[in-house]
């Protein structure tokens, strides 16, 4: 009889593999987990008006909703990436699909430390449809892409903090603000250095987008695999183990 086998955010029915399901734990315990989204069965839902709602994974237990003044929701694809769904946006000016975490408790200012982490592959780059996830204003604190109009590479809004894409495919992204001000960003395509730059403003807000910023200029046209929101700094060395685990999982889930 086949064995269904449940982690946080995955299913599979394969019981040789157990790693799926260690890795998974250590993502749970990721210092600060404050969001994990993914389109996986039973991980979304639609609220009382009808609108599509992600289900958040991590104890913080704060779903997200459909983002403010949107007319529609993103579109669930089935077996998008290594047989998982995947969340596609296809946002537009006026025409956005994002969502927005509904309590915005997040840290701020001179205080503020999270990380974004992302596996996303990004169809449009042109003008501003290449807003991954934002945690602030329209220049304020986002994993983007940037450079000629949004071709080429990912950054944080607001620093210097750039990688080269995996250009028209998926990409494991990972991005962090410490202080309201220091962006660091991993190198997409080895997921071994990371890049730091200062940003010219305290880059963080409380509320988390994913999809599009709070303003409703930047959005997204692309699919999301999976998100995850920590208020701590994945990236500082000090937290080298949790990050490995938590791009093990990623490689591991998706085969990327």
């Amino acid at each position: 009889m086949p064995q269904f086998i449940k982690i946080r955010g995955a299913y599979f029915n394969n019981p040789a593999l157990p790693v799926l399901t260690d890795l998974g734990e250590a993502v749970a315990a990721l210092p600060g987990l404050a969001g994990w989204v993914n389109a996986n069965e039973n991980n979304y839902y639609t609220d009382g008006s009808g609108y599509l709602t992600l289900r958040d994974l991590s104890t913080a237990g704060i779903d997200f909703n459909r983002g403010p003044g949107n007319s529609r929701d993103a579109t669930i694809v089935p077996n998008g990436l290594n047989g998982y769904p995947v969340l596609r946006f296809s946002g537009a000016s006026g025409d956005r699909d994002g969502f927005k975490r509904s309590v915005s408790d997040l840290p701020v200012g001179a205080s503020a430390e999270f990380t974004f982490a992302v596996v996303a592959k990004v169809t449009d780059v042109s003008g501003n449809r290449n807003v991954m996830a934002t945690a602030a204003t329209s220049t304020g604190a986002a994993i983007y892409t940037v450079s000629g109009g949004g071709s080429g590479r990912m950054g944080i809004v607001g620093g210097t903090a750039e990688t080269d894409l995996n250009n028209g495919g998926w990409n494991i992204l990972i991005g962090s603000i410490t202080g309201g001000r220091t962006t660091k960003m991993l190198d997409a395509l080895g997921l071994s250095s990371v890049t730091t730059g200062v940003g010219s403003a305290d880059n963080a807000d409380a509320t988390l987008y994913l999809g599009q910023n709070s303003a409703g200029t930047g959005f997204m046209v692309g699919d999301i695999a999976e998100a995850i929101y920590t208020t701590s700094d994945l990236l500082s060395p000090s937290n080298s183990t949790n990050l490995a685990n938590l791009i093990n999982y990623f490689r591991t889930k998706y085969a990327l």
